[in-house]
Parts: C-alpha cells; sequence; structure tokens
C-alpha cells in the first residue's frame, strides 16, 4: 500500500496520514458447502500506522464538510474565493483525468 499523505497549509508541509503497509489478501470459495460461501483474509507482518494531529484533523473535518455541501447543493461559492487544494493527484492511469470543484451553474 503506498504512503497517504495531506498537505496542512498551516505548517506548509506533507504530513503522513498513512505510513507505507503491505497486506496480502487470500479467498477461498466454497461452491459445495451447505450453503456455499466465501473466505476472504487480510495478512499484513506489520503494523498499519495511522498519524493524526491537530492540523491534519482540522483539514479533513474541512474538507468533508466543503465535500458533504458540494454533494447535498448546500454550497456557496463566493466570487472572491482563492482555490483550496489540500492535496494532490498523480494520474498513473493513462487516461485523462479531470479534477475539480464546481461552481454555481456548472
Amino acid at each position: 500500500c503506498a504512503p497517504l499523505q495531506l498537505y496542512t497549509p498551516r505548517l506548509a508541509a506533507w504530513e503522513p496520514l498513512l505510513e507505507p503497509w503491505s497486506i496480502r489478501p487470500t479467498g477461498l470459495f466454497h461452491p459445495r458447502a451447505a450453503p456455499p460461501y466465501s473466505e476472504l483474509s487480510l495478512h499484513a507482518d506489520t503494523p498499519c500506522n495511522v498519524n493524526l494531529s491537530v492540523s491534519m484533523c482540522e483539514l479533513l473535518s474541512r474538507s468533508f464538510l466543503t465535500l458533504l455541501e458540494d454533494v447535498m447543493g448546500k454550497a456557496q461559492v463566493a466570487a472572491e474565493a482563492q482555490a483550496f487544494l489540500p492535496f494532490s493527484i498523480k494520474n498513473e492511469t493513462g487516461t485523462v483525468l479531470r479534477y475539480g470543484r464546481a461552481g454555481e451553474g456548472e
């Protein structure tokens, strides 16, 4: 699993949210059992480290509330509003990726 980092404007730095971590998923399907069932297991040799700081919690809550307002149609976009980008997206899919926050009438 790749590390997940968030940019914290207050600190002007990237902070790790999830540190690098390796998991191995395994699965089994038991079609002859009554009733048929599947098993899924996740195995990790090391613990998953999640880091939370006060500034990171403020950033995540503000981002979540903004997303919630967008989804519920309650977003208020001011003409003089500045862009707020708490993250960076690296596209390695080979396809075009378009991302942004829509304003009124878009």
